[in-house]
């Protein structure tokens, strides 16, 4: 996949315990326009589904940008895990 030759100037961060809904706002944001968004792993009960999230969005909505992230409590995020587990997600 080619990297666009520029970023939007606005990333919309969405963070879902559920990966259903995290989902249904990623669309729900694309619906609306929205093409740059932040899907902030960390905040999902189970941050390892995140990933299969992504693909299904991108599935549908090939023409957004996305940044996936997975923070660390030590850096203002949700996840408990080690920085290992941290790069098995991402």
């Amino acid at each position: 996949m080619a990297l666009p030759k520029s970023l939007p100037r606005i990333c919309i961060a969405l963070g879902c315990k559920e990966p259903e809904e995290l989902l249904q706002q990623a669309r729900s944001q694309a619906e609306a326009g929205e093409s740059f968004l932040e899907f902030r792993l960390d905040y999902l009960r189970d941050p390892a589904r995140g990933p299969a999230v992504i693909a299904d969005f991108l599935r549908e909505q090939p023409g957004c940008q996305v940044l996936a992230t997975c923070r660390r409590r030590q850096n203002q995020g949700r996840f408990n895990g080690s920085v290992e587990e941290q790069l098995r997600v991402l």
